[in-house]
């Protein structure tokens, strides 16, 4: 958490590659990944959802998701289920393009596709950005059925309230730096 300009959002884009770093390693799982091109970063079990930009705004739901799980082809239709399951309205919209859908079934969809590998760590910068309350709370509600299978998610979040009600940690971001 932190204001607007702390860092949030940089720190969430160079840890997949999407900003120049300066110094430093990044490293997962115990592997340096501080070069590593994201595609190679998705395959070593990191997803991502961007603030913005974040769904392909021509192509159907169904091609959306269909490209979050471009790196595991042949795991694709097994894990649908899952993510239907998990967001049954983008079934419901399957075959419309993601740009005429509302702004949380956007979301959704955005974080549908960074599922679609099956990632070990899921980075999610702003889920609650531009949301109603109530789409806010069955996106954090979505958010821990994620965590409770399993996925580790490292998420920015200005709304601090509905962070701390979802979080094991909470770190402060401030001028790039975390706060005590």
């Amino acid at each position: 958490v932190g204001p607007n300009g702390a860092g949030k959002s940089t720190l969430l884009q160079t840890l997949v590659g999407g900003t120049t770093r300066y110094e430093g390693e990044i490293t997962y799982a115990g592997d340096e990944i501080t070069m590593t091109p994201r595609h190679e970063i998705v395959e070593a079990g990191i997803g991502y959802v961007p603030q913005d930009e974040a769904v392909f705004p021509d192509l159907t739901v169904w091609e959306n998701l269909r490209m979050g799980g471009y790196t595991e082809p042949e795991s694709f239709e097994s894990r649908l289920p899952a993510i239907y399951e998990l967001f049954p309205r983008l079934e419901e919209r399957e075959d419309q393009r993601a740009n005429s859908l509302s702004g949380g079934e956007s979301r959704m969809l955005a974080v549908a596709r960074a599922l679609m590998p099956n990632p070990d760590l899921l980075l999610v910068d702003e889920p609650s950005a531009g949301l109603a309350p109530q789409i806010v709370e069955r996106m954090f509600a979505r958010l821990e059925e994620i965590h409770a299978d399993g996925t580790s998610i490292l998420l920015v979040e200005q709304d601090v309230d509905a962070a701390l009600s979802s979080a094991d940690r909470v770190y402060s971001l401030e001028g790039g730096a975390i706060q005590d």
